[in-house]
């Protein structure tokens, strides 16, 4: 694909496939064609494609086809000086596709296309090396669903390997309302329609990838064949959902999303949901919630052992009469999600919200520092939010580093929990709080119906004090807080100094069961023997 010196009277075929070295100029002809497994549509580097019509198009580029396990479809660059294809040596502007308000209309029941960049039950294909964009023109012809990509299946029973990496997705102009249809707008979104046969990703990888400047969503994953959760001959409690008729969980597989940065979204960050044991790991998320409508960094829902680890999420915004504006979430019916060695600062929010009929959640290793700063709304906390109406089952919360902001305005309590039934109790244990806070309120329910374990505790600062089992007292010593940007610094300023009361006053055992090997800065946990309170571990030998 040469846009400068193409021609789509060309074959499009480069020398190596005894062509004549005539590259097609527009997308018209790749559209056209249903590729076959091994082909690759190479753009030139430093070119630009776009749209001519305007927006009145669903798609811009919607390559037909599909690749096999050994042999996938490949949408990349090229560099001319070298004929390199698939990232230069020496690194250029990636090609830029722009879809210039290509979307479906809205008021749809769901997308039907859209996007720069569209693919429908089509499996293997590496996608990789391009900027995709879709602005819209002033004014714009119409309000639409758009996606920068967009990676649609509907009743095709399993859809195998979608690779996204090394790609900028940005300046892509979709809905910013708090509904469903909204939220599956914006960078990248992959959406699971139909109701005749159930239908999932398998192998999904989104990696190295900048997505900013985008609305609704960074990143977004959806499903209509939601249910309740089924794992190991368990169905977890969870009612229908309303608008999701499928009743039947089908679950995404070996989704993968790691080293993104994601920033200046209106919306939500990552989310992912209808998933198995997902990994969202070591990705950037900052600047999002940035237009309202309930949003939060990155989140999980409907899925089983989703794990959020190794991730920075900052500067997620609060707005008068909205909600949310955590770090992280774990949503409606979402089954033993892992929330560890992530570092969360200044989220208006708080670090973490727990909502309904999420169950086993465990909550360690991390490093909250002056989250909830948000004067506006009086129920936010600047850890832990589980809205009282709703259970906290099995939740496990342990070894974290709690920073508040100072001088906050309003008493923004610790964390504010469930007095309802549970089947397995919550716990809060091995967690340190520097609080600085005198108008700060410790919420945990230690003696009230359906109490919560909590032990082993140094929760610093509060005029009025938790009662709870076995507090280590006095300041927690670290080193140098608060920190700056960045997973390191914050693993320097929450290091504990030299007769710091927390070392050697964690606990092990019932109730952890598993303390996951490693502490935030993967330093391996001893294996026997106290370990330290917090986030850091010192090292073993030190008790």
């Amino acid at each position: 694909m040469d846009f400068d010196e193409g021609s789509d009277s060309c074959d499009g075929l480069a020398p190596t496939q005894q062509g004549n070295d005539c590259p097609w100029r527009t997308v018209a002809p790749v559209n056209s064609m249903t590729f076959q497994p091994g082909d690759t549509i190479a753009f030139e580097d430093t070119e630009s494609w776009k749209d001519p019509t305007g927006g009145s198009d669903i798609d811009y580029l919607h390559p037909l086809g599909s690749g096999t396990s050994t042999a996938p479809i490949t949408l990349t660059d090229y560099c001319p000086t070298t004929g390199q294809v698939g990232g230069c040596t020496t690194p250029q502007p990636y090609p830029i596709l722009n879809g210039n308000g290509a979307g479906s209309p809205e008021g749809q029941p769901a997308p039907v296309g859209g996007g720069t960049l569209y693919l429908d039950n089509q499996q293997y294909w590496n996608i990789s090396h391009l900027e995709i964009q879709n602005t819209c023109p002033s004014p714009c012809p119409q309000l639409a669903y758009r996606q920068g990509i967009l990676i649609q299946a509907q009743d095709f029973g399993v859809v195998n390997h979608i690779s996204l990496q090394n790609l900028t997705v940005d300046q892509v102009l979709g809905e910013k309302y708090f509904s469903q249809e909204a939220k599956k707008t914006g960078g990248i979104i992959f959406d699971i329609e139909g109701s005749l046969t159930p239908t999932y990703f398998n192998a999904v990888t989104i990696s190295n990838v900048i997505v900013h400047d985008v609305q609704r969503s960074g990143i977004y994953f959806f499903s209509l064949w939601k249910g309740p959760v089924t794992e190991n001959n368990t169905t977890y409690d969870c009612p229908p959902a309303q608008g999701y008729t499928s009743g039947q969980w089908t679950p995404s597989t070996n989704v993968v999303v790691s080293n993104n940065t994601v920033y200046n979204v209106q919306g939500d960050g990552i989310v992912v949901t209808d998933g198995l044991q997902q990994q969202i790991t070591n990705n950037v998320v900052h600047d999002t919630h940035l237009d309202g409508g309930s949003s939060a960094g990155i989140w999980s829902e409907d899925s089983y052992e989703a794990t959020i680890a190794d991730n920075e999420v900052y500067d997620v915004k609060f707005h008068t009469g909205d909600y949310d504006a955590e770090a992280f979430d774990t949503d409606r019916c979402d089954i033993g999600a892992i929330f560890e060695y992530n570092y969360s600062h200044e989220n208006d929010g708080g670090f973490l919200l727990t909502i309904e009929y999420s169950a086993d959640t465990i909550v360690r290793y991390n490093i909250s520092q002056n989250d909830g700063n948000s004067i506006d709304q009086t129920n936010l906390r600047y850890f832990l939010m589980n809205p009282l109406s709703l259970k906290a089952d099995g939740l496990q919360v342990y070894d974290n580093d709690i920073y508040p902001k100072p001088n906050t305005s309003l008493p923004i309590g610790l964390i504010a929990n469930s007095t309802l039934p549970y089947t397995t109790q919550p716990f809060f244990e091995n967690n340190l709080v520097f609080n600085q806070n005198p108008l700060a309120v410790c919420y945990i329910n230690t003696q009230g119906a359906n109490p919560w374990y909590v032990s082993n505790n140094d929760l610093y600062g509060y005029t009025s004090p938790c009662t709870y089992s076995n507090p280590i007292n006095g300041n927690p010593d670290f080193t140098s807080p608060p920190a700056g940007i960045g997973r390191m610094s914050a693993s320097t300023a929450y290091t504990l100094s030299p007769g710091s009361p927390a070392f050697c006053q964690g606990t092990r055992g019932t109730p952890i069961q598993f303390n996951g090997g490693f502490d935030f800065a993967g330093t391996p946990l001893p294996t026997s023997g106290p370990l330290d309170a917090g986030a850091l571990e010192k090292g073993a030998g030190i008790c």
